[in-house]
This record gives C-alpha cells, structure tokens and sequence, in this order.
C-alpha cells in the first residue's frame, strides 16, 4: 500500500459528493422527493459525512417532514460537530416544531462556533420575538451588526424597532440597509409598513412597489402593496384590479393539469390553507366551520402555515379532521402533499395577507381552487377558481369586472359569528357629551375617512373622538392636524394605542357611537362592535372591500343603520348622537339581534357553504365539458 495513497473512507465520501450535487441538482428543479433519494444514497455510501446528512435533512424539511429532518440534521451535527451550518439548520427545524428552548441553544453554539454566520443571528432574533423578548432580539441584532454590516440584519433589526414604535431608529436602519443593498426588499418593506402606520398610504405604495421590483417573485412584497391599494381613494376599483391581475400575470403558472376529480361517493375533501391558526380574526371565523361541518358530506384538512403556534391553534387542531403544518414547505412539496391527500377543493383563507400560500394556489394544487374569509378582492390568480362572497359585498353585475375569479355567492352572508372572547354586555348609556370611536386598523384612516368624520362632528357640537389602536406618534399628528383643518378642535380628539384583549373589549365601553373606515371597512371590527352594543352606520361603496360592513348590517336585520350615501351616513350619526335615549334602546338589542340572525347560526351557515362547494364542482365540471365540446 502506498505510504501516501487515499484515506480508507476518501472514495465513499467522493461518491457522497457526487450523489450529493445530483441531489441539489434535483433540488434546483422542485423535484424535493427525486433529491431525497440522492441525499438518502450519499449517506448510505458514507454515513459519517455530514454534508450527506445535512441536505438529506434540508430536502426532508422543505417536505414538511420536520421530525425526519430534526433526525438527520441530529445525525449531521453528531458526525461533526464543529458544524455551524449543521446546527443552525437544526435549530431552525426545532423551532418549527416547537422546540424553542432547544432551538435557542443550538442558533447560540453555531454563532460560537462561527460569529459570522449571520443567518443564525437572523434566526436567533426571530426566536426571541416569538418568545417575547423584544429587547433581547433588538440588543442581539445590534452586537451582531458591530462586526459585520449585512443588509439582512439591519432590516431585521428594523422591525424590531418598529415594533418598539422606535420608528426613527427604524428609519435609520432601514436606511443603513439600503446603503448596504440598494433595492433591499425588506428594507423597503418595512419603510412602507412605516408610512402606512403612519396614515401614509401613497408614500407606502411607493415603497412597497419598488419592493415588488425589486423581488417580484415574493408574495410577501406583492400582498403589501396590493392590500395597501385597498385604502387609497385615489386610485379607480379598474385600477386596482388591473394590478392584482398583474400579480397573477406573474405568479400564474403554466403548470400541469389539475387532478381530476373525484370518483364514488365519498365525502368532499376541502382543504383550507391559512397562515392564521392562531390568534387572528380569521380563526374566529373558520373555527365554527370546522366544528360544524357535516362529516357525511366534507372531510376536512387545515395546511397551517403557522410559523409559531399559540393557544388558538391548539383549539383548532382538534376541529379538523387531519392537520397538515406545512410552514417551512415550499410549494412544491406542499402541492404534491394536497395532491396526495385526494383534495377537491383547496379553499385560500388568506388573499394577500402576511402569511398566505397562493403561489401554491398558482401551481393548481387542487382540481377545484377558492379564495374565501381573510381578504374582500380578487387575488388576480386564473387557477383560482371562484371567491366565496356575498350579495351584499358583491352585488350582481357590479363587480364581477373586478375578478379574475368566478363569485361565488352565499345564500345569506359570507361570515358567521361566534364570539371569541367573554365579555360582558355594554353598561347602560353614561351620560354627557356623546364620544365617537374607530376600532379600525390606523392604516386604513385616509383624507376620505377624515373628511366623513369631520362632518360627523362638526354636527354635533361638543362630541368627541377616540381614535384606537393608534401606537405611531406620527399618525396621531396627522390626524390631529388633518381634523383641525376641517374645523375639529384637536381638544375633541383623543388616541388609544393597541391594547391587551380583556382591555380591547373594555374599551368599547366608553363610546356610544363607531366610525367605520372608507373604503376599506371593518371585517371582525364591525362584528366586535355590534357584538359590544355599539352602534355603527354603514356606508356602502362602490367595490367589495367598501361593503363589508353593509353585509354584515343587512344581513343582521340592521337596517337602521344603513346610510344611503355619505349625507344621509352624517345625519344617522348625528341623530344618534342627539337622541341618548333611542341610542340607549337599539345598544341593549344589537347583540342578541346579532346573535338571532343568520351570521349567528354556525350550523346553518356551514350547510350553505357545504352545498356551495358542491356547486363548485359541478359547474367547474360543466365548465371543463364546455370546453372539451369546443
């Protein structure tokens, strides 16, 4: 044997690598199982490299398969610890399947092991959030700065700062991190969420669209920018749908047909897929739905893209009959899943919200796609099939110009209610000068609101205005002055930062009258309110998103509280507000009106929506023989 010929175990790891580059080869194309196989043959070749077991574990991952991937980032780590890549995608998979204590550990030995590896610095900060320690994350991010300028770890350090409404070192380090990466999408992410906190909408859009530039195949940067063309009242409801279906110009893919359909008589597999199993306004929702689902009918899957799972989540996994974590998963991976699991029809809850999956709904996952619950407009999308809404929000022949999907109506509404929170009823009416109050999210306060406002007020003399929900010192600013240029002393004005749940609910109590949001209105608000005993006009408008509320006035018997157009939406409010008395009989009947009406009745409400999924179906399928005629 030659005195310097190979090490015993250099061919083994040689034939690893090359498994191992067919394997990221097969990774590059989507092809997750196809690379499993590879990584799976390197490690048997050489089972104590730890490269083989580290892509073996990347490639389990991004199938959602988070246990088996724990197990061989485990195995990496083991053959060779001084492996910081090795441990900090470990922590990574601990921390999405709920090991925060272990996660923490393993991000901490990696940067020890290599201070540089920002991406474990980046990891480690998001970890502390999610355990509520903002000031450690923020003090982490700093030091990690000192040593190495990353674009990455500014921007990061930026929302955290944003979330302290530290806003002006926010800026600094959201410009820190332009002057890094010019272009840096998350740095223009987070100045757009800024200006939109701030009441801001146009200047937010700006940011946000040169964030779509910058990264147009992230769904993240479209869902901001496209929510946020919601608010502005400057923009035509064409206009705005002209650039959803750009989005869907974009994202739409040229992908193989659909599954068929099913066969037999089976129940109906629906699956929804939702990044809010967890405490958010669209559990509330859904969570009903699920409970009263009619098992002979619908067998149904939830794919959370939940990346911290909470309370919440832990009552809704129950109510499903199969769960299915999918965060962490990319999109192939979570297709072939929903293709495994037989669905007929893959429902997104999401629109572009944070968390959504449509890319995976682009991919058509499902033989039958629907958009339903957490967003009031179009995705843009052609493989989605159908949004579930209303004829309230979406009257005949209004809006269907707006779509890329076919509207698909429900019969009464396209909400039901059930309280998620124990509160108490409202105490009876205090006496003095009335208070208004807005409830809504501040980003949707523009010059259009305000200026409704400010007729309210200005019609009844001595009332005042609380403004919730309201943490940015700039917004309260702009508000103020915006009010007192349209003759509203800013002494009649007062603000509420966010506050906890039990406080939210006790807030209600200290106003007689709510201001809806235009045109973006209250969703899970406007509920909340009526639920609370506080009486709200609603103002329909001219797309969707402007007639939520009216949906949901309607179609609680609310008619009283329906304006016909913004004079007469004044004068309901003024009236209101001058008769105590009248206002005092309607605030103790407005939640068991609520409740007897149809968006109380869960069981009712999901039978609808059940026989609607059937609907689906057969009109895709007649859709489909349509076309195969032609």
């Amino acid at each position: 044997m030659p005195l310097f010929g190979k090490r015993a175990g250099d061919d083994d790891t040689a034939r690893a690598d090359r498994l191992i580059a067919q394997g990221q080869a097969e990774e590059d194309r989507g092809a997750f199982t196809a690379a499993e196989g590879f990584f799976r043959q390197a490690v048997a070749a050489a089972p104590r490299h730890a490269r083989a077991h580290l892509n073996l574990g990347n490639a389990l991952k991004q199938q959602g398969r988070l246990q088996e991937a724990i197990d061989a980032y485990r195995a990496a780590v083991e053959a060779q610890p001084q492996d910081a890549p090795a441990h900090c995608n470990l922590g990574v998979a601990l921390a999405l399947a709920g090991n925060a204590a272990e996660a923490q550990r393993r991000f901490e030995l990696a940067l020890q092991l290599a201070p540089g590896l920002y991406q474990a610095s980046l990891f480690l900060a998001r970890l502390l959030v999610a355990r509520g320690d903002l000031a450690g994350a923020t003090r982490h991010l700093q030091r990690a700065l000192e040593g190495q300028p990353i674009a990455d770890l500014q921007a990061e350090l930026a929302e955290l700062l944003v979330k302290q409404a530290r806003y002006e070192e926010a800026r600094a380090a959201c410009h820190a991190a332009l002057a890094l990466a010019p272009g840096h999408a998350p740095a223009l992410l987070c100045l757009g969420r800024m200006a939109l906190s701030s009441g801001d909408a146009r200047t937010a859009c700006e940011h946000f669209g040169r964030a779509v530039a910058a990264a147009p195949s992230n769904a993240e940067m479209w869902a901001a920018y496209l929510m946020t063309l919601n608010v502005r009242t400057d923009i035509s409801p064409e206009a705005i749908a002209r650039e959803h279906f750009r989005f869907g110009e974009a994202f739409d893919r040229a992908a193989p047909a659909a599954p068929a359909a099913r066969s037999g008589k089976r129940p109906l597999r629906v699956g929804y897929v939702s990044g809010d199993y967890k405490a958010s306004p669209v559990a509330w929702f859904i969570a009903p739905v699920l409970e009263h689902h009619d098992p002979d009918r619908v067998e149904t899957f939830c794919y959370s893209n939940v990346a911290v799972e909470d309370e919440v989540t832990a009552r809704i996994r129950p109510l499903a009959d199969h769960w299915r974590p999918i965060h962490g998963a990319n999109d192939e991976a979570v297709r072939d899943l929903v293709r495994a699991d037989g669905i007929d029809i893959l429902v997104d809850l999401s629109g572009h919200t944070l968390g959504n999956r449509l890319a995976l709904f682009a991919m058509r996952a499902a033989p039958v796609q629907a958009s339903w619950l957490g967003y009031l407009n179009t995705t843009g999308l052609q493989s989605i099939d159908f949004r579930i809404t209303d004829a309230h929000t979406d009257p005949e022949g209004m809006t269907e110009h707006l779509h890329s999907e076919a509207l698909a109506r429900m019969p009464h509404s396209q909400w039901c209610w059930v309280p998620f929170h124990e509160a108490p009823p409202r105490p009876a009416e205090h006496h003095g000068q009335p208070v208004f109050g807005s409830f809504n999210y501040a980003g949707k306060v523009n010059d259009a609101t305000l200026d409704l406002w400010a007729q309210v007020l200005r019609a009844v003399p001595g009332s005042e205005l609380r403004v919730h929900a309201a943490d940015n010192t700039e917004f309260r600013a702009t508000v103020t002055r915006k009010l007192e240029a349209r003759g509203v002393a800013a002494t009649r004005v007062s603000f509420v930062a966010h506050l906890p749940i039990d406080k939210y609910f006790e807030a209600f109590n200290a106003v007689d009258i709510a201001l809806d949001t235009f045109p973006y209105n209250g969703g899970t608000t406007t509920f909340t309110t009526y639920w609370m005993g506080v009486p709200m006009v609603a103002l329909p408008g001219d797309r969707g998103i402007a007639r939520g509320s009216y949906s949901i006035a309607r179609s609680a018997g609310l008619d009283e509280l329906v304006a016909r157009d913004a004079a007469h939406f004044v004068e309901l409010n003024a009236s209101l507000a001058l008769d105590p008395a009248g206002r005092a009989r309607l605030s103790a009947g407005l939640r068991d009106r609520l409740m007897r009406s149809v968006l109380g009745d869960a069981a009712r409400f999901t039978r609808d929506l059940e026989s609607l999924y059937a609907w689906m179906i057969e009109r895709k399928a007649g859709r489909l023989r349509a076309a195969a005629e032609v």
